[in-house]
């Protein structure tokens, strides 16, 4: 299980944590829904096509490894694709911040927040899913929290 961390009050970077042991930090720009990170010495980056619209991807040194699109923009639903696979990540509940993994109708993992008001979050993947990809979905329902902070801010 993963744990994602703000790195203090406003942070948009994160913490992450399998255990007591660090992994990477992950950061979500503000202007631009892309971040990156770096594991085990190797840079991804992950982000979006387009400023607005588009695929989100995750890209390592040499390669797309995973995309996922947003079916519409009236809905908490992706639709992610990795090594040939396809998920469907989407909110638990209407009001609710978890988020569901799927493969077909098979529930195979969650992205939680810790507590109710907490930004903190803990991502339970399934453990033969790279930790790469294991983070790219985790930054993919912290992008949909913060886009939620913002509407509901504004």
């Amino acid at each position: 299980m993963l744990h994602l961390d703000p790195k203090n009050w406003l942070s948009e970077t994160y913490v992450v944590r399998e255990s007591a042991r660090l992994i990477t930090e992950v950061h979500i720009r503000w202007f631009k829904e892309a971040g990156a990170f770096t594991l085990e010495g190797e840079r991804y980056r992950i982000g979006r096509e387009g400023l607005m619209s588009g695929e989100f991807f995750i890209k390592g040194p040499r390669a797309t490894i995973a995309t996922a699109t947003k079916p519409s923009a009236f809905t908490r639903h992706f639709v992610v694709r990795i090594d040939g696979k396809t998920y469907s990540l989407r909110g638990k509940s209407l009001f609710g911040r978890t988020y569901e993994l799927r493969r077909g109708r098979e529930l195979v993992g969650t992205v939680a927040p810790q507590s109710w008001l907490s930004r903190k979050a803990q991502a339970d993947l399934p453990e033969d899913m790279p930790i790469e990809t294991q983070v790219f979905i985790a930054w993919l329902v912290l992008v949909m929290w913060k886009r939620s902070r913002s509407a509901s801010s504004s």
